[in-house]
């Protein structure tokens, strides 16, 4: 996601609408139609949690942007199913 292809990329499903985009500290609150998102860069990444926006605070998605991460070693074994000792 750069300055100029920032507008010309949809949110979500909403293709068809104008995109809005405004520089907020380290990320893009961007807004199209009846959604909004919060575009964070992160270590070659870009977050983009999107949400309606009239039901949604703004707040909620970038502070879901903000709180997103790699999972850990443990978190990944709390996720993942065992193979029961097979190799995968």
């Amino acid at each position: 996601m750069t300055a100029e292809s920032r507008p010309k990329q949809p949110l979500g499903e909403v293709s068809d609408k104008h995109v809005i985009c405004e520089h907020d500290g380290d990320a893009w609150y961007r807004k199209a139609g009846e959604r909004h998102e919060y575009a964070v860069p992160d270590d070659g990444v870009v977050i983009r949690p999107i949400a309606d926006a009239g039901t949604v605070d703004r707040a909620i998605p970038r502070k879901a942007a903000e709180a997103a991460h790699r999972p850990d070693d443990a978190e990944l074994a709390a996720l993942l199913p065992t193979t029961g000792g097979a190799d995968a």
